[in-house]
């Protein structure tokens, strides 16, 4: 009761004191010297959220992408199969730093900084983390749902709900920065949790393994970056605000990290304008195949024939004098794999591919990207959104995680021929923020395929999420509650699955 008093006199108190500032106005006091005008801010690279991802802890993500669609996947993550599998990320980019989502989690004390030598500084923060979850029927990876699970009629425990907690999202996060060097400003990232490759074992849950989530050096000069190492793409940059640890995967939301080289510049216009650009050449992304013994992993991904493409051109703008920068993008990303590099298919096979000509496959997709700030009376409002067209996008989580699928024939079965998956996703995303560390979010996501490219039954053709939640932020805990609906649809299905989804966060920052 206490924690629900104190949220609803916050909120009386936010709007009685707007309220009274509009209606009952000081004496404007005599105009004093005008003082020297602050710098400029430094420009960012792209779309922006209410902390910067060096000062907040961010969403998590999942796991590496998948193969075809060929069978119903397992539940093990990093797998390559022939079904809608899960793809590894997450989650937007702030003032050129780190593209990461965002939760309105309290930020790190100023001074938890430490020398180090030859002018070198570290400074290390993270928060520890649980996420309690519930679904109402059975879906794809409880604790961060994808897509709800077909059930046949009649078949044992058809109404498969469940409960589940997680700790797995808990991260640590080391910031180096260093003296100049060629006039450039040196500094690194690396970000870890614990949602690593899951190992066959029923302690897996509790026991999850330190995964790599970033790990980049950048040199920074004025408006211009430059940044090697494992970071977030450059297309399709925004995020859904959830507490889902994985931020709305195969529901609209594309989004990944990767080893690249990147460069991010910003052409300022005036305070209140800027032109926003991004490129990157980095890994391509597929099938990756983590039970290889292998020294190279042969992943439909690994043996693309360029590296992965990304280049994007925004603009941002400021509404009103208090407000964030708000954001407006397209961005665009391609690459050319080739099914040499397939674990899941036979020698035979592929030649019969190359015969056809379909040993190789262009994957791409365009984006449309946007992000709304504006602040009255203390009170922050975000309005994202995205919308997104490609066609073998499940290694970034679009077609509901399917890039293509298979067409069997003879006896017994081989594969004969392969079809790109073409889809479409979206998501819109309003998050309130209030001055006494209150905030509320609500949205939707999808994704659609192309039912044309689907020659395997039982194929999941229309994902939808509906979600909303509030939390409330004090010192350095937040604590949150928030529900959502997952319907999803297959093809020769005649209803829909359902699933209701709740879940409650709670997290310590240090």
């Amino acid at each position: 009761m206490k924690l629900w008093s104190s949220l609803l006199t916050c909120l009386v108190l936010t709007f009685s004191v707007s309220a009274q500032a509009a209606q009952d106005p000081k004496p404007v006091p005599p105009p004093a010297a005008k003082p020297a005008p602050a710098p400029a801010p430094a420009p960012v690279a792209a779309p922006t959220t209410d902390a910067t991802p060096a000062e907040t802890p961010a969403v998590v993500e999942p796991q590496p992408p998948m193969e075809g669609t060929v069978t119903t996947p397992p539940p093990a993550e990093n797998v390559p199969i022939a079904a809608p599998q899960p793809v590894e990320t997450t989650p937007v980019a702030p003032a050129i730093t780190p593209v990461t989502p965002q939760l309105d989690l309290p930020a790190t004390p100023a001074d938890s900084v430490l020398q180090l030598g030859a002018g070198w500084k570290l400074k290390i923060n993270g928060y520890v983390h649980l996420n309690t979850y519930y679904v109402s029927d059975e879906v794809f990876s409880i604790d961060s749902p994808a897509y709800v699970m077909l059930r046949s009629p009649g078949a044992f425990n058809e109404n498969n709900s469940g409960l589940a907690f997680g700790a797995r999202d808990t991260r640590l996060r080391l910031q180096f920065s260093g003296p100049k060097a060629w006039n450039f400003d040196p500094s690194a990232l690396i970000e870890v949790d614990f949602f690593g490759n899951l190992p066959n074992s029923g302690t897996s849950i509790r026991q999850g393994q330190l995964r790599m989530r970033l790990a980049y050096a950048e040199m920074k000069q004025g408006n211009l970056v430059l940044r090697f190492g494992n970071d977030w793409m450059v297309a399709a940059p925004q995020f859904m605000t959830t507490f889902d640890p994985f931020n709305g995967w195969a529901q609209g939301n594309l989004w990944m990290r990767t080893p690249q080289a990147k460069m991010l510049y910003n052409k300022p216009f005036g305070d209140d304008f800027r032109l926003e650009t991004g490129f990157m050449v980095g890994q391509s992304l597929g099938g990756d195949n983590p039970k290889s013994t292998q020294l190279r992993n042969t992943g439909i991904g690994e043996a693309s024939l360029i590296p992965l493409l990304q280049a994007r051109l925004g603009a941002g703008f400021r509404i009103g004098e208090d407000s964030d920068f708000s954001t407006l993008g397209l961005s665009g990303s391609y690459q050319k794999l080739d099914f040499r590099g397939s674990p899941t298919i036979k020698q035979a096979e592929y030649d019969a591919l190359v015969a056809l000509g379909h040993d190789k496959m262009d994957s791409w997709f365009v984006a449309i990207d946007g992000q709304l700030n504006y602040k009255l009376h203390g009170i922050k409002f975000q309005l994202t959104g995205e919308y997104s067209y490609g066609q073998a996008t499940g290694m970034f989580w679009g077609g509901i995680l399917q890039s293509y699928q298979f067409t069997m024939a003879g006896d017994p079965s081989a594969i004969a021929d392969v079809t790109p998956v073409k889809s479409i996703g979206y998501f819109g995303d309003l998050k309130v923020t209030f001055p006494c560390g209150f905030w509320t979010f609500l949205g939707m996501g999808r994704s659609v395929v192309d039912e044309d490219d689907i020659v395997v039954a039982n194929s999941p053709v229309k994902n939808t999420y509906y979600y909303g939640g509030v939390a409330l932020t004090k010192g350095p805990m937040t604590f949150g509650l928030s529900a959502g609906w997952l319907s999803t649809e297959y093809i020769q299905v005649e209803d829909a699955q359902n699933a209701l989804l709740l879940q409650g966060f709670t997290s310590i920052t240090f």
